[in-house]
């Protein structure tokens, strides 16, 4: 039986990379405690970034992790 290959809390609660689909730039999803927060440089608002990142942190902080800047 094959093992499985299980993501950890802490690989949960790290911010992914993906392509925009409004300007295809680079879009970066912050988990939160519901489906996430995506970021794009071009088309979000500036604070949003900092707001998701913030959102995550508390989640991280929550399950006793350390903090990502």
């Amino acid at each position: 039986m094959a093992k499985a290959n299980r993501m950890t809390i802490d690989e949960a609660l790290q911010p992914m990379t993906m392509t925009c689909s409004k300007c295809s730039g680079e879009l970066v999803v912050y988990p939160d405690e519901h489906t996430g927060i995506g970021f794009c440089s071009h088309c979000s608002p500036a604070w949003l970034g900092d707001f998701a990142r913030f959102c995550m942190n508390e989640m991280r902080v929550k399950h006793g992790l350390t903090i990502i800047k």
